[in-house]
């Protein structure tokens, strides 16, 4: 009896250890532009320090979130992915974000961003939610991709492909550019 209990907290204490949270924080020059790619839990955060990090299940799942910059661009992309793994959580640091383009089963939080001007693309499966203040937003929907934004804007545009949705109905539009009616005169 207390052979068998000892073994069962013997494996109980394994199992517990394979369910920690590996943790890695990167560094980067400054980048204005993302594009991430892969199957990621991803937010994204104001503030004038860049860097990423990186939480993941095991260190294999770490180290197979590649991060890099290229020019004013940061990638993210995952090789060698583990459909069994629960999914790799990302935080990038960023100051003003110009661009983020999003694509695959990516799940992007993005709130309290101050830009611009942004243009947000997502494709595939991905699903971005962005709470902003921006003059001018610009927003692509491709694919089963779904866009949710909020917070206030001078201007908007949006364009949706596919089955795309952007979801806008919370974000304050100050200048909304509506075609002009030709037969009205002075409306």
């Amino acid at each position: 009896m207390v052979l068998t209990l000892v073994l069962i907290t013997i494996q109980m204490a394994v199992f517990a250890a394979g369910k920690s949270t590996v943790t890695d924080e990167r560094t980067s020059k400054p980048y204005h532009y993302l594009h991430i790619t892969g199957t990621l839990d991803v937010k994204i955060e104001q503030g004038s320090e860049f860097g990423i990090t990186v939480k993941g299940s095991s260190q294999d799942q770490v180290y197979n979130t590649v991060t890099w910059r290229r020019n004013d661009t940061l990638f993210v992309y995952q090789t060698n992915i583990n459909k069994y793994e629960p999914r790799t959580k990302v935080i990038i640091r960023v100051d003003n974000l110009a661009v983020l383009e999003v694509s695959g089963d990516v799940k992007v939080d993005c709130v309290g961003i101050n830009s611009d001007i942004l243009t947000v693309k997502a494709s595939d499966r991905a699903k971005v939610r962005l709470d902003i203040r921006a003059l001018k937003v610009e927003s692509k929907a491709t694919g089963s991709s779904h866009i949710d934004i909020s917070g206030i804007s001078v201007t908007s545009v949006e364009d949706v492909d596919g089955k795309g949705t952007i979801d806008s109905h919370l974000l304050d539009v100050i200048v909304d550019k509506k075609p002009l009616d030709p037969l009205c005169i002075g409306c």
